[in-house]
């Protein structure tokens, strides 16, 4: 199916729900395998399943990775497929972030985390990710996330 105009992309209307190849469509090419990277890294966790979600202003259509065994609220993260840029949201509460060794993540990870909003305990740090380094540095906090979910049955409100 496909969109009229660029200004009514996949991604920005919000009365049809697309599917990921039309979402990833709608990127800039050079974003386009840094989507995919991002969307294997992430589906590649054990337990992670990966849904598509209207999640309002400013992210639109976003695909959303939660571990199976949760409710459909709880999240490990989301990959934002805005049509100019791609963004990696992960939700952290204070009791994550004081179990992850920070001084071991690059310095634009901490930051990210450390001037993160917060809105009920969470906090959402999110990173631009325009090419493959910038992503495996929010992979690495991903995993580390991930580990600290499995060990300890935790999860992150959505």
């Amino acid at each position: 199916m496909a969109w009229g105009s660029p200004n009514k992309c996949a991604w920005n209307d919000k009365f049809r729900m697309p599917d990921v190849g039309q979402l990833r469509a709608g990127l800039n090419k050079p974003l386009q395998g840094v989507f995919d990277d991002a969307r294997h890294a992430l589906r590649e966790l054990e337990g992670v399943e990966e849904s598509v979600s209207w999640q309002g202003v400013p992210w639109r259509w976003t695909l959303v990775f939660a571990m199976a065994e949760t409710p459909a609220e709880r999240a490990l993260g989301y990959l934002v497929p805005d049509p100019q840029r791609v963004q990696v949201c992960i939700p952290l509460t204070q009791e994550q972030i004081e179990k992850i060794p920070m001084k071991r993540l690059k310095k634009s990870i901490r930051d990210g985390v450390v001037y993160a909003r917060s809105v009920a305990g969470v906090w959402w740090p999110t990173w631009d990710v325009p090419g493959r380094g910038a992503l495996d540095e929010v992979l690495e906090l991903v995993v580390r996330k991930h580990k600290l979910v499995l060990s300890a049955g935790e999860t992150v409100p959505a």
